[in-house]
């Protein structure tokens, strides 16, 4: 089952390099970028609403490469644990999941804008 883990499913879910290779960086893919393709993605639609059938397929992509990422997660947490099972009870592994994803959406420009036209204007003395 080790082998299977570490040989087929790992490089399977992140396709990027070896797993071998990956000890030294980091296990899973950047969010940041899925993220700001989300987010450009649905500033597109939510100005012109007509463009929706045009940037469906768009969408429903990235929707899955974020559920992909948290699937990857909680593979991740599985090896930094030791373990090797697949069950889908691990309650800690999905919360440590969602808590990465968290991370990402708090990063600054994210969630809040980083618009400055509606920010308070400074007061002159």
């Amino acid at each position: 089952m080790a082998w299977l883990l570490h040989n087929y499913y790992l490089p399977t879910l992140n396709p990027a390099g070896n797993v071998q290779d990956q000890d030294a960086a980091e296990p899973i893919r950047p969010l940041l970028p899925m993220l700001k393709f989300y987010k450009g993605t649905m500033k597109t639609i939510t100005r012109d609403v007509s463009l929706m059938s045009q940037f469906k397929s768009r969408l429903v992509n990235v929707l899955r490469d974020l559920e992909r990422w948290i699937a990857e997660c909680k593979v991740a947490a599985n090896v930094a644990a030791g373990e090797i099972s697949w069950s889908t009870e691990s309650d800690a592994k999905d919360v440590w999941a969602l808590e990465s994803f968290c991370d990402g959406l708090a990063i600054k420009g994210m969630l809040v804008p980083l618009s400055k036209k509606w920010a308070s204007p400074q007061t002159q003395p």
